[in-house]
């Protein structure tokens, strides 16, 4: 994956953090306030 390599642009940050929105969804969010 991206982590393999030794650096990454932001816009890949920004990539990353997308998919991670998209996959997870805001119960990510509502699960650690919760908790």
């Amino acid at each position: 994956m991206i982590w393999q390599r030794g650096s990454y642009d932001m816009t890949e940050i920004v990539q990353m953090f997308s998919v991670a929105i998209l996959f997870t969804g805001k119960d990510t969010v509502d699960y650690r306030s919760t908790n």
